[in-house]
């Protein structure tokens, strides 16, 4: 707390002094040499706003490109993935965990995620756990991914088959 004031009191005293030393120079000069010293100020002030406009110019720009990029990314992956889906015949499969691996599973389901219409994905799990519907993927490389089925979370080597609808 004892910086608080001996700060602004320090703050008081150099305007004080800056304001001292411009009315000590600005009485000493003439008119013309007012006039140019002001001419000055006013163009050191307004070539300041235009580096700063174009500082910020600068910046607006190169984040609007950015998110073009961002933008025009996304929608090549949309594209190919849309396009990907469209290639794979779905109507009704069934898989067995040792027919496809969880990588060979997360596609399926996913390209059956992207069919046009209302599609649902019906799982059979193994173990004896009751199966039903998918309505969430997540996938790790680590976990090999998992999916929602009736608000639970079940990894996907539990998947004994699935069935499009």
């Amino acid at each position: 707390m004892a910086d608080k004031p001996s700060a602004g009191l320090g703050a008081t005293l150099s305007l004080s002094a800056i304001v001292a030393a411009v009315k000590g120079f600005w009485s000493g000069e003439h008119d013309p040499a007012r006039i140019a010293i002001t001419a000055s100020c006013v163009a050191l002030i307004g070539l300041l706003a235009i580096a700063i406009a174009m500082i910020v110019s600068s910046d607006l720009r190169a984040r609007q490109v950015g998110a073009e990029a961002m933008y025009q990314a996304r929608a090549q992956i949309a594209t190919t993935f849309m396009r990907l889906a469209r290639q794979v015949p779905l109507a009704q499969h069934a898989v067995a965990p040792d027919a496809a691996q969880p990588s060979q599973l997360i596609t399926l389901l996913l390209a059956a995620i992207g069919q046009p219409g209302d599609r649902q994905i019906h799982v059979t799990l193994a173990g004896g756990q009751p199966g039903g519907t998918v309505t969430g993927l997540k996938y790790n490389p680590a976990d090999h991914g998992q999916i929602r089925v009736e608000g639970e979370w079940v990894d996907l080597n539990l998947v004994e088959s699935f069935v499009t609808l």
